[in-house]
């Protein structure tokens, strides 16, 4: 449509038309871009494939790639637009940053954008440290008037990154959030590899995670109805965790000094153990998955949560695709006419998905991993790969011990000296995670080395001084 230096013709061929639709393989106006492009209220469409050529030739990726020096977008609708990257694999990014919007990878320095709404917004990527934000990647020195992200009836809208990156519900960085004042959005924001600390995602901006959606409506006069979605999420508030002498407490009422009833995989039977730590996200909108069992239990789950299907004979984790365990049986916990306790199987019969405003905890055991929630035996979710590693007696529910010589026999197992040069933890973490089966889930290809350092980057946080 344009080339390198006819920024103005960009405006000129516009009014030609009355809307613009463009898909396949076409990177739209990825030059620098200074001049004047006046929408006139129309609107425009695009599918944008992005592909390793595309990011190393250049690291900006959108409608135009970078604005600068002056150059203003104005009164214009991007409806339905897309970007998405070769999702069978992740893109490199050669060194450099990315930076991808649906408007423009860029603004920077004294550009404008004024009157912009994007309606129904997909960005769809792997590419390792980009910057991604529905309206920009990034936003520096410049400011956006009267500009919205919006969701129409029916539609969705998302941005999703699933390696390392930064992502906000308008731009991935920006200097503030102060730069969006007065603005709207609307979208929800993925990162199913998040790791706190590595990662960013915020609301607005990817690089202001802390602030909050009240801060955002209260002191910037945004509106925000935006929902942040990480793989780790686990338990929605009010949920009940069995506590070893048999009674349940709420879960936001844990302290993380409680000793929790748990299943001895080793053993066969119930067993105690210490609570290792309790991850907590805000309080915020999520699309929770209501789960309803046979006898009445009913869990509330966000994102993913592990539990033990008896028809599999392993966990499993129930999220937003859990309809498919439908009729399965799952492991409740009980008391037999003594009043010891037993076990029962219970059918999952319904899953509903609604969203709510609460608050995620996913606890941790010390050993076992697994604890009671709702009576139902469980895995926290973000570990996958830790557990299901040796095959289990269904009749027993304990680990079948000649498999597991054979799987050791074949794999070996680590030491912690060896574990420690691939993943530098303390003895304490490693002996708390099994540290020396973890050979045989590496083996077995259930996990890897570079998952297991995102893992214990991941909850660092909560090992200081181990």
């Amino acid at each position: 449509m344009a080339g390198q230096g006819d920024e103005n013709r960009i405006d000129y061929a516009f009014k030609l038309v009355n809307d613009i639709n463009i898909s396949g393989d076409w990177t739209p106006f990825s030059y620098k871009f200074t001049g004047d492009f006046n929408g006139a209220g129309k609107s425009i469409t695009y599918s944008m494939n992005l592909y390793q050529a595309d990011i190393t030739l250049s690291e900006y990726q959108g409608l135009f790639g970078f604005v600068s020096n002056g150059g203003k977008i104005h009164d214009l609708i991007l409806k339905d637009c897309k970007i998405e990257s070769d999702t069978k694999k992740e893109l490199s990014n050669s060194g450099k940053d990315i930076y991808i919007g649906i408007v423009a990878g860029t603004f920077y320095e004294s550009s404008d954008l004024v009157n912009v709404e994007v309606r129904n917004p997909v960005i769809e990527c792997k590419i390792s440290g980009a910057c991604i934000g529905a309206i920009a990647g990034s936003f520096l020195y410049t400011s956006a008037k009267q500009c919205k992200v919006t969701v129409e009836s029916g539609k969705t809208s998302s941005i999703t990154n699933n390696t390392r990156g930064i992502i906000g519900g308008m731009a991935g960085i920006a200097d503030s959030v102060e730069q969006f004042r007065g603005c709207q959005v609307s979208i929800v924001l993925t990162n199913d590899d998040y790791s706190e600390g590595e990662d960013m995602m915020g609301y607005v901006i990817g690089n202001d995670e802390n602030i909050t959606a009240d801060e955002c409506r209260n002191t910037y006069g945004i509106t925000t109805d935006v929902e942040i979605v990480g793989k780790d999420k686990c338990l929605a508030a009010g949920t009940l965790i069995t506590l070893a002498d048999g009674t349940q407490k709420p879960v936001e009422e844990l302290t993380g000094d409680e000793i929790l009833l748990v299943w001895n995989m080793y053993t066969g039977q119930y067993d105690a153990a210490p609570i290792l730590f309790i991850d907590i996200d805000s309080t915020q909108k999520y699309n929770v998955i209501n789960l309803t069992f046979s006898n009445g239990e009913k869990v509330k789950v966000i994102s993913e949560h592990g539990f033990w299907d008896y028809d599999l004979n392993r966990y499993v984790y129930l999220d937003k695709d859990a309809a498919q365990y439908l009729g399965h049986r799952f492991i409740s916990q009980t008391a037999d006419e003594f009043g010891n306790a037993a076990t029962e199987l219970v059918q999952l019969v319904d899953v509903n998905i609604q969203t709510e405003e609460t608050t995620a905890y996913s606890p941790v055991t010390y050993g076992h991993l697994c604890y009671f929630v709702n009576g139902m035996l469980s895995m926290p979710g973000g570990i996958e790969g830790l557990f299901n590693i040796f095959e289990v007696d269904k009749n027993t529910m304990r680990y079948d011990e000649a498999s597991m010589q054979e799987d050791i026999e074949q794999y070996g197992l680590f030491t912690y000296e060896e574990f420690a040069e691939l993943v530098p933890v303390s003895r304490e973490v490693f002996e708390a995670f099994n540290g020396q089966y973890l050979k045989v889930a590496i083996g077995k290809g259930l996990i890897d080395v570079d998952t297991l350092n995102a893992l214990a980057f991941r909850y660092a946080k909560f090992f200081v001084g181990l």
